[in-house]
């Protein structure tokens, strides 16, 4: 693993954290407590399943994934 994927997957760990934390989160608030550079990783989050989109710019913990075969 390189310092650039580490990096991403920090990063992205401390969103999924934040926005658990406080129930929700918009774009804005993501940005300025964890960092901008949190915001680019956004649509990667929602694209695994770990954060869902529930309205434009607010993001939600998704607590249960549920898989179906």
């Amino acid at each position: 693993m390189n310092s650039q994927t580490a990096w991403g997957i920090a990063i992205r760990d401390k969103v999924v954290t934040f926005v658990r934390e406080n129930n929700g989160a918009t774009t804005k608030e993501i940005g300025e407590k964890v960092g901008n550079e949190a915001v680019g990783q956004l649509s990667r989050l929602v694209e695994t399943g770990q954060l869902i989109r529930t309205k434009r710019g607010y993001y939600e913990f998704q607590a249960v994934r549920v898989t179906v075969k």
